[in-house]
């Protein structure tokens, strides 16, 4: 997280590895030795910049290169596509997902915006979603269809109403990670 005052786009990782440290190779030579000797997930962040690897992640066995491509992949026009989506006023967050004729799937595209009501984050859904793009359904999280209090209305049915339908998704987490472990091997 940013400070209120801190402005993200004045920040750039740039990515370097210990061999790109010639000064440091030539002072301790053994450096690299050491870094050898880490853990694997440290090991994969110190020595080769792969900082996706930290311990604490929850999917350790994520690559990028492996399981990312490069923004011009073509997405084949004939793949199954859908929307999954999370909602609260905290964060709306979409991914747009392609499924190849083998079942690999593919993020081809995601968005978050906070503090959008229903409607904006319906209209944000629709107007990202090109108009050659056959989406065949949106998944959304149980709790959409939980009623209002005061109005008895659901978020699922603000969606409707809105131009994007939504198809429950499983709420269990275990199998949800399962399922995505299975994805990155």
């Amino acid at each position: 997280d940013f400070l209120p005052n801190e402005n993200p786009d004045d920040y750039l990782f740039i990515k370097a590895t210990v061999e790109d440290n010639v000064d440091l190779l030539e002072g301790s030579p053994d450096y690299v030795n050491a870094l050898d000797l880490l853990p694997e997930d440290v090991r994969r962040a110190h020595r080769y910049g792969d900082w996706d690897a930290l311990s604490g992640g929850f999917f350790p066995e994520f690559r990028r290169g492996v399981h990312t491509f490069p923004e011009d992949f073509p997405i084949d026009p004939r793949w199954a596509k859908y929307r999954a989506f999370d909602y609260g006023l905290d964060m709306f967050a979409c991914l747009w997902i392609a499924v190849d004729f083998s079942g690999r799937c593919y993020v081809y595209r995601q968005y978050n915006e906070s503090k959008l009501i229903v409607s904006e984050a319906a209209s944000a859904a629709i107007s990202l979603t090109h108009a050659q793009e056959r989406i065949e359904y949106t998944i959304a999280p149980p709790d959409m269809w939980a009623r209002n209090r005061e109005t008895g209305r659901t978020q699922a049915a603000a969606f409707a109403e809105n131009g994007v339908g939504l198809i429950k998704a499983g709420n269990s987490r275990i199998q949800g990670w399962s399922a995505l472990k299975e994805f990155f091997k």
